[in-house]
């Protein structure tokens, strides 16, 4: 077996044992468990091995995209991927249609947040770089339209980032193709007039730092 491939599935079967001593196993118990665990330095997984799919690529087809665990109760779901980013690629201006949650294994990366104006547009409301084992969650409850980048002044590598979703990792197309979900809700486009201060207003404290 190539050296790689071993990796993945030494990573693969630590989450699974995690995973398999929780009393309930299901999206709420273990995006709270595995968070946790990376933090503590109890639960180690080799990044390495999650590389950008072309880093010459700045939009989302550039990015690397691997499941690591895909939850075998469909009346249960939940997955688990990994995404790894080149200097100056990014995922799209997004909201989820799942609850998730995303760990940093290898940063940094900068994550933005927007609020969206009319349509499919979207103003860019704050920024922060998130550092290794920065957690953050989308419990869907309220407004979370973001984008991750690893923006090029952060310096040279990549940043590899632990995405833990409230969704089965398949779907069946029309044609039965069976082809990787993704967890979006809208995509919108970067609306670029500034915020006026009734907006500012607004916002207050909405954002805060992880």
């Amino acid at each position: 077996m190539p050296e790689i491939e071993h990796i993945k599935q030494k990573n693969c079967k630590a989450i699974t044992e995690a995973i398999s001593k929780l009393e309930v196993i299901n999206y709420d118990t273990v995006s709270s468990l595995i968070p946790k665990l990376l933090e503590e330095g109890t639960l180690a997984l080799d990044h390495s091995v999650y590389t950008p799919a072309d880093s010459t690529i700045i939009t989302t087809s550039g990015i690397g995209r691997y499941l690591i665990y895909d939850h075998a109760d469909k009346t249960n779901p939940f997955s688990i991927w990994a995404l790894a980013f080149a200097p100056r690629q990014k995922t799209s201006i997004h909201d989820h249609k799942y609850k998730g949650t995303v760990t940093v294994l290898e940063g940094p990366i900068s994550e933005k947040y927007y609020q969206p104006t009319r349509e499919n547009l979207a103003r860019r409301v704050a920024q922060f770089d998130r550092h290794r084992f920065h957690s953050n969650s989308d419990n869907l409850k309220d407004t979370f339209v973001h984008q991750l980048k690893r923006r090029k002044d952060l310096g040279e590598g990549s940043s590899v980032t632990l995405h833990i979703y409230n969704m089965e990792a398949h779907l069946i197309t029309s044609e039965g193709e069976r082809v990787d979900r993704r967890n979006l809700d809208k995509i919108y486009i970067k609306d670029k007039n500034p915020l006026n201060e009734h907006e500012h207003q607004q916002l207050g404290n909405q954002l805060q730092p992880w």
